[in-house]
């Protein structure tokens, strides 16, 4: 059984992480964010909430979509949101972080047009998988979309090797390894409507566009 670190643990692993992220990001990650913005459609004046906005990389490009909405982001990492926080200043948006967990949104049931998760549920236990994305559920509005980027565990051989240094040790993979995360979604409030998988450095993402569930 594969051991997963413990929200405490997350924490401060992140908060330790923080200055060295977006190298990281940027070799592995910008490919599933410009896919993620390309399955946006954000339209004009909408609320939109990213979970696990880490250090901004990807929430300062939503924000920047959305100038007339709000776009809000929160995460667990006082580390990672004060990088992301710097990002801010330039762009005259409605932008907000906060911290908090994924298990339970400060947020009112329906508050959201959509919500963003990118490289959060990798590092969720798959118990605990079906909760969260409930949680997400509960404070999407009718209609409400999805977004989702996540490890995947990939159709090439290479692709295996960041599963195994999670199995080696979760912390050389920050918490996070391989997931599907489309069997949770529809006990979850979720309707699939596009995944695609995509490699950068040999690192294996899957990125997945949802609605609400009618």
């Amino acid at each position: 059984m594969r051991r997963h670190l413990s929200e405490s643990e997350i924490r401060g692993l992140y908060d330790r992480l923080a200055f060295s992220y977006d190298p990281w990001g940027m070799l592995t990650e910008s490919r599933t964010h410009e896919r993620v913005l390309s399955l946006a459609g954000i339209s004009p004046e909408e609320t939109i909430l990213e979970v696990g906005a880490g250090t901004g990389r990807l929430f300062r490009q939503i924000a920047a979509a959305n100038p007339a909405g709000l776009t809000v982001g929160i995460d667990i990492s006082r580390g990672m949101l004060a990088w992301a926080a710097a990002k801010m200043p330039e762009l005259a948006v409605q932008g907000r972080l906060h911290i908090g967990s994924a298990f339970a949104l400060p947020y009112q049931d329906g508050s959201f047009d959509a919500v963003a998760g990118a490289y959060v549920l990798d590092i969720i236990p798959d118990e605990s998988l079906v909760t969260v994305l409930g949680e997400w559920r509960r404070v999407s509005k009718a209609g409400g979309r999805l977004l989702l980027a996540d490890m995947t565990h990939g159709a090439r051989w290479y692709n295996r090797i960041w599963g195994l240094l999670y199995d080696l040790h979760p912390k050389l993979m920050g918490g996070c390894r391989p997931v599907n995360a489309e069997p949770y979604l529809r006990e979850a409030g979720w309707e699939m409507v596009e995944r695609k998988e995509l490699s950068q450095f040999t690192f294996s993402s899957e990125v997945i566009l949802a609605k609400t569930i009618a």
